[in-house]
């Protein structure tokens, strides 16, 4: 028996803006830069997990926080070479599997506003 599979081709254009351009994501972390728990520090995480994934950060340490729980300290990449780069510290709020799939629902609700919920 032979098969032939065809792939069908979605519109790439249109998926694209919906999603937030690195500038606006990166604007969301800044933002949320005081987030130390609930559901503000889940959601930040989470967008760090997602802009290390995408290379615009990179990890240069990992400590154990004031609260026990670990501590992600990251640069951002690139920019000038002679000037320091600033660091963000992100706090792992240890999830369980709800928070997660809560905070993954919320980020992707947030991506397909464009920002604004």
């Amino acid at each position: 028996m032979i098969a032939v599979w065809r792939p069908l081709e979605a519109d790439r254009d249109a998926e694209r803006s919906l999603l937030m351009g690195t500038d606006d994501l990166l604007g969301l972390f800044e933002g949320m830069e005081a987030a130390e728990e609930g559901r503000a520090a889940v959601f930040r995480y989470l967008l760090a997990l997602m802009l290390l994934r995408k290379r615009l950060f990179r990890v240069v340490d990992q400590r154990l926080g004031d609260h026990g729980r670990p501590v992600l300290q990251l640069v951002r990449r690139g920019g000038p070479k002679n000037i320091e780069p600033q660091v963000h510290e992100v706090i792992d709020p240890g999830m369980d599997e709800d928070a997660v799939a809560a905070g993954i629902e919320e980020l992707g609700a947030v991506l397909a506003d464009g920002g604004e919920a």
